[in-house]
């Protein structure tokens, strides 16, 4: 054995030895150092080696193995050949045909557009958006790309995901001003506003439309919602002003008579509770003001309730009983003051109860999508 170093700590000498029991390629072999006793040659091991790419560190019962391994090679090949795989991939996606019943399918425009409207049709609504999305990174100058736009900012929509819709409608409408589809991307711009109760962004989004692009189906429609919007609005005066002018615009139009029988509902005086005076009654009688308002049962209720508290006050103090008489009335106290309270905000409710109805009755009639 040839002696191949020392170690100044513990003095101790190596020689070189191999495992005769181990039949290995250099490939698969790492060298462990083996320290022996001090009156031994230590052995260096050629052992199979059972895992890559990181420092082993082995102990038994007589001695401590530390194998190191260097890897910065074959790192590079890994990294390499990942490089590769990546660039095979992407050209099968996106160069390659793709086989399919035995045919080539090239990957163009139309391909990935049915793939888009495929999703659709099955009300798979995320789906469509992202092949959209992708028929847009792919074909940025297409053509059909203003349609696929608004079939995004359409596809969000149905979704009922109104805040993606409107940015969508809104991208469109900066790409593509003078686009077919301007109008309808406009109108639905519009119902998403609505729909996430921004009623003054809605109002301006229809206003737009009826007046950028009258010759449109969507103008007219756009005057009619946007009268139901000042509705919600609570202004009932430029509510009708709207269909007046839906009128004025398109006489000949088969929405004419809706619009003139909503116009019809509008003039209609809506009855109205005061909450004023359910609070007055209440004052005088408990529980009057609830069935002024239509709250039968609640007016009952309160008005035994607070009967029976001021009547037990009044009996302590007849009967001198004035810490009772004290303890009843400051209990009965607020029990008076809510059913004031309680009679006033009943009139309320049933003021927009009633608003409520009519705003239905009027929807209906127009046709309106909600």
């Amino acid at each position: 054995m040839n002696c191949i170093g020392h170690r100044d700590s513990c003095k101790t000498r190596f020689r070189v030895a191999r495992s005769p029991a181990t039949a290995v390629t250099p490939e698969e072999t790492r060298l462990y150092l083996i320290p022996c006793r001090r009156d031994a040659l230590p052995r260096v091991r050629v052992l199979p080696a059972l895992t890559y790419g990181r420092a082993e560190l082995r102990t038994n019962r007589n001695a401590r193995c530390f194998a190191a391994h260097a890897l910065p090679h074959r790192i590079e090949v890994l990294k390499g050949l990942r490089n590769v795989l990546t660039m095979v991939v992407l050209w099968l996606v996106f160069a390659a045909p793709v086989e399919a019943m035995g045919k080539s399918i090239l990957l163009t425009e139309d391909v990935q557009l049915k793939l888009g409207d495929s999703f659709m049709a099955e009300n798979e609504y995320y789906r469509a958006v992202t092949e959209y999305r992708k028929f847009i990174i792919l074909f940025p100058d297409s053509d059909q790309a203003d349609s696929v736009w608004f079939k995004i900012g359409h596809a969000c929509y149905q979704g009922e995901e109104f805040e993606m819709a409107a940015r969508a409608f809104a991208c469109f409408g900066e790409k593509y001003p003078a686009s077919k589809y301007s109008p309808a991307a406009g109108y639905q711009a519009g119902l998403c506003f609505w729909r996430m109760d921004r009623l003054d962004e809605a109002a301006t989004s229809f206003a737009s439309v009826a007046t950028s692009y009258p010759i449109s189906t969507e103008a007219r429609r756009s005057l009619l919602e946007a009268a139901l919007v000042e509705f919600d609005r609570k202004n009932i005066p430029e509510s009708r002003r709207m269909l007046e002018r839906f009128l004025d615009a398109y006489p000949d139009d088969g929405l004419t008579v809706k619009a003139r029988s909503a116009i019809n509902l509008m003039d209609r005086e809506i009855p109205r509770k005061s909450p004023a005076a359910a609070g007055i009654l209440s004052a005088v009688v408990p529980g009057a003001g609830h069935v002024y308002a239509g709250h039968y049962v609640d007016g009952i209720s309160s008005f035994f309730l607070n009967g029976l508290l001021i009547t037990g006050t009044i009996a302590a103090v007849r009967h001198e009983e004035y810490a009772v008489a004290a303890v009843v009335g400051t209990i009965s106290v607020p029990f008076y003051i809510g059913n004031i309270y309680g009679a006033a905000n009943a009139a309320n409710k049933w003021n927009i109860s009633v608003r409520r109805d009519l705003r239905g009755t009027i929807g209906v009639t127009l046709g309106s999508p909600f």
